[in-house]
């Protein structure tokens, strides 16, 4: 059949219908995706997953920018329903027979693609939390016990690839795919690593618990204060930082660094406030 033939047997109505579909669903389908791409800049999550999972891409050698890939996909997606549509209106037997099996996962779809948007957002701040919290808690302590000086750090990148790797299982079996033993052997593992570090951390810093105890008492006591002169032992010099483990003095012959416990044993004098 001629190609003038099939549009001479439908009707001017349903050519007219199937215009104003093509119209309403292009309209659609470019407003969507600037939405999408309007609400992830103003929200931060542009932001969140550009600096967090593009990143990370980045130094396997991805350059991607996903938020964009997502609004494209949205778009591109609404086209291909829009013309399945109007040739299923023109009675295109094969449009009903994809509409059929696509349509409904179309949720399916969406919902992943939520799934991975906001639980990228919201993992990046997890991690930036996480960072901040733990900083001056245990940055500290691990240094004095010879690990790495921003142990924090590294704890904030794990809890980063582990939530990721929850997220991503999660939109997997948003699609229907059977990931629940991969969910549960993912949760063990972490699990396990969160643990065994903790017991490492632990026995790695239990020579400075009484040091990390004094700290906490020289700091919310506020006795003296950063920038105070402070005189201990031998030593008479400006406080320049009370540490978890230690309280670094300056005099004229440099910096020491006193181990707390060392002010609750020995005490101290307090000779000027800043």
């Amino acid at each position: 059949m001629a190609f003038e033939d099939l549009f001479s047997q439908i009707p001017v109505s349903v050519l007219a219908a199937a215009f104003a579909i093509l119209v309403v669903g292009y309209l659609i389908g470019k407003l969507s995706k600037a939405l999408i791409l309007r609400f992830a800049e103003k929200s931060g999550i542009q932001r969140k997953v550009r600096f967090g999972l593009e990143k990370e891409a980045k130094k396997i050698g991805f350059n991607i920018d996903i938020v964009y890939i997502l609004a494209l996909l949205i778009k591109y997606s609404i086209y291909a329903v829009t013309i399945f549509v109007v040739m299923d209106m023109m009675q295109i037997k094969v449009a009903s027979i994809f509409l059929e099996i696509m349509v409904p996962y179309i949720p399916q779809m969406l919902g992943a693609f939520i799934i991975i948007l906001a639980g990228a957002a919201i993992i990046e701040v997890l991690a930036d939390l996480t960072k901040f919290w733990l900083r001056d808690v245990i940055d500290d302590a691990a240094t004095e016990a010879g690990m790495f000086s921003s142990l924090s750090t590294h704890v904030a990148s794990f809890v980063r690839y582990f939530l990721y790797a929850i997220v991503f299982i999660m939109a997997l079996m948003q699609l229907g795919f059977k990931a629940e033993g991969i969910m549960a052997l993912v949760l063990s593992i972490g699990f396990v690593i969160i643990a065994t570090a903790a017991v490492l951390f632990v026995f790695s810093t239990k020579d400075q618990a009484r040091n990390m105890g004094a700290g906490a008492y020289l700091k919310n006591s506020k006795h003296f204060s950063e920038g105070d002169t402070v005189k201990i032992g031998e030593i008479t010099g400006r406080v320049e930082k009370i540490g978890q483990v230690s309280t670094t003095i300056k005099d004229a012959k440099g910096r020491h660094h006193i181990p707390n416990s060392r002010f609750l044993k020995e005490g101290y004098t307090v000779d000027g406030k800043r």
